[in-house]
């Protein structure tokens, strides 16, 4: 969908349907009686909730290069203190969020991160590489990101690194903001938005990015993305969807 006065219509109304899903999801009517996909998975697995909070992430990287466009999707002084300055705005919202209206709580056990703070974090380092690496070779450090991880989680986890008492990230987090400052509600000190599992959140964030710059130097279109993947990356497979689609 183009974009009308400025905006990219279609990503307005990406983002307008994950918030109504999310407040569906939020405020569900009773929690005694909720339909399963509207509910998070307890662990393993994955529901169309678990869907939203990558779906913001999307929405940020594709906007970062949109918004980056006056920079000349460089990393510069200027660039550089805008990344900065969001990064700060939106972690310090999502610090007075945990904290309102109650300011006069117990410090000790305020929860740090939070889905605000994540957004914060995965944009800072998700903006910092999209204009510091060549566009090509995103997908690599998206690769070494998700494999790098995945090594950890399974090298440094334990017996059961995959479980939630045993997992990597829920040790990495504890050692740096304190088991105090993480959430419990799982029984355990777990921050499902911690520290060290924002390494797979960065990737999302690119992943928007590139989808930004295939609709920013694209034609409107449903076959946007796959006419500047085939055409760039795999010309003979382009020629083979053609005579597909024209058979």
């Amino acid at each position: 969908m183009a974009k009308s006065k400025g905006r990219l219509v279609s990503l307005d109304i990406f983002r307008g349907m994950t918030i109504a899903f999310m407040i569906i999801v939020n405020t569900p009517g009773s929690w005694k009686y909720v339909y399963p996909p509207l509910r998070h998975a307890q662990w393993h697995g994955c529901t169309p909730t678990d869907l939203v909070f990558p779906f913001f992430l999307f929405i940020v990287g594709v906007s970062i290069w949109f918004s980056m466009k006056k920079f000349g999707q460089e990393l510069n002084s200027r660039s550089f203190f805008r990344i900065l300055r969001r990064t700060v705005t939106i972690f310090a919202l999502g610090l007075f969020l945990a904290i309102f209206p109650n300011f006069s709580r117990d410090y000790s056990t305020l929860r740090i991160m939070g889905v605000l703070q994540r957004i914060a974090i995965a944009y800072f380092f998700g903006a910092i590489i999209c204009l510091t690496v060549n566009r090509d070779y995103l997908w690599i450090v998206i690769a070494v990101i998700l494999i790098g991880y995945w090594i950890l989680l399974a090298m440094l986890g334990g017996t059961d690194p995959y479980s939630i008492e045993g997992n990597f990230a829920a040790r990495i987090d504890a050692a740096i903001l304190g088991k105090n400052h993480l959430y419990k509600g799982f029984g355990v000190p777990f921050d499902p938005e911690g520290l060290f599992s924002t390494l797979p959140a960065v990737c999302t964030v690119l992943i928007g990015y590139y989808a930004g710059e295939l609709i920013g130097k694209g034609s409107a279109g449903w076959n946007t993305a796959l006419n500047s993947f085939c055409l760039e990356h795999h010309p003979p497979a382009w020629t083979f969807v053609e005579y597909l689609v024209s058979a």
